[in-house]
């Protein structure tokens, strides 16, 4: 279980870097968004709560300021 742990910790990481660096064409909270839903299901499957619930926050907190997002695919 260690090993999805690291990987969520690892995207994570990404995702934080993403929203605090430079976006073309504002897609960089998309991309975030994404990375921090693979590492909320990677916490969830290692079973690590506080991380999962932290991750899922900050996740809801992107939907919630760039709304239009959501039809991205």
């Amino acid at each position: 279980m260690g090993d999805l742990e690291a990987k969520g910790d690892e995207l994570e990481r990404k995702a934080e870097r993403k929203i605090k660096g430079w976006g073309i064409f504002g897609n960089k909270y998309f991309i975030a968004a994404e990375l921090l839903e693979q590492a909320g299901n990677n916490y969830k499957l290692a079973k690590a709560c506080s991380p999962f619930v932290s991750i899922y926050l900050l996740e809801r907190w992107i939907w919630a300021k760039h709304p239009q997002l959501r039809g991205c695919t």
